[in-house]
């Protein structure tokens, strides 16, 4: 099975937190205690999704918050290469 870049796994960690806010966001106004709850499974699936996900394309070593810099910190590989 082929990985995910790091990248899209950041963007849809993101998109799974933005989606915690906005349910927050939408418990609180309705203030519906339901609504508030179903934001626990969601963020236990982003974080189970990212631990498993964000690692690196080459080495499959967990990367951390080393995307900013472009390179594995166990293999040493850009990871913007797939090859």
């Amino acid at each position: 099975m082929k990985r995910l870049p790091p990248h899209k796994v950041l963007w849809i960690t993101y998109a799974l937190f933005a989606a915690q806010i906005i349910l927050l966001l939408i418990a609180r106004l309705l203030t519906s205690v339901t609504a508030a709850l179903a934001v626990i499974p969601l963020a236990v699936i982003m974080l189970v999704f990212h631990f498993l996900f964000y690692r690196c394309p080459h080495c499959g070593a967990y990367l951390g918050r080393n995307l900013p810099d472009g390179f594995c910190p166990r293999c040493g590989k850009k990871l913007g290469d797939s090859r």
